[in-house]
């Protein structure tokens, strides 16, 4: 549901679909193009499997902004509107090119500012922040992809241009992700391993409880 008007309900497949009506029969119109990597061999896999892939795992309308979207894909990518989904920027290929590398300026040097966001994780959640409409949390998980424990959590507050790692080096692969309601400085994180706590925006991490 939209955070702004409860009559506006979203749905995600490859695409995000929106209802201006609360969902009635007929109401949903599609406001995305496929938001995935639409990789043909995965997708092949996937129907030989019965997992889903290519989809538009986790969507969220900022709190702060009607009609700014983010969507992230289970087979990486980072989708930004602005416009109420009239058009649509791929964070990820913002830093990678179309073979999955990290882009490079002309003489091979690093052109990209912050941490790098990976480019073909499971991206779990985005949560994009109820205090400031640029800041939005984005989890990942490389267990299914890539057989991996390692935590991967990050913050942009420039709308997806620069991200920080606030993963604290920990080895727990991410389920969820909410930040508090009433404090810009903790998050909660939900993980395979139990829930953990910062209240400091991901310096550091305690677990919640045991």
């Amino acid at each position: 549901l939209s955070p702004h008007n409860p009559g506006i309900v979203y749905v995600a497949s490859q695409y995000v679909w929106r209802s201006l009506n609360r969902g009635a029969t007929g109401s949903f119109q599609r406001i995305s193009p496929d938001l995935s990597k639409a990789d043909k061999s995965k997708l092949a896999e996937s129907r030989k499997t019965n997992l889903q892939w290519a989809t538009v795992y986790s969507f969220a309308e900022s709190p702060k902004k009607p009609g700014l979207y983010w969507a992230g894909t289970d087979d990486g990518n980072v989708q930004l509107s602005t416009d109420f989904g009239a058009t649509w920027t791929n964070i990820t290929d913002q830093f990678y090119d179309k073979n999955g590398k990290p882009k490079v300026g002309p003489k091979g040097e690093t052109i990209i500012k912050g941490d790098l966001i990976p480019y073909d994780r499971w991206v779990k959640r985005v949560v994009p922040s109820a205090f400031d409409e640029n800041t939005c949390y984005l989890a990942y998980s490389g267990y299914r992809t890539h057989s991996e424990d390692k935590t991967w959590l990050y913050v942009t507050k420039d709308l997806g241009k620069t991200w920080t790692n606030i993963s604290g080096g920990m080895n727990n692969p991410i389920f969820d992700v909410e930040e508090d309601p009433h404090n810009a400085n903790v998050l909660y994180l939900g993980t395979d391993y139990g829930i953990f706590v910062t209240v400091d925006q991901g310096k550091t991490w305690t677990a919640f409880s045991t």
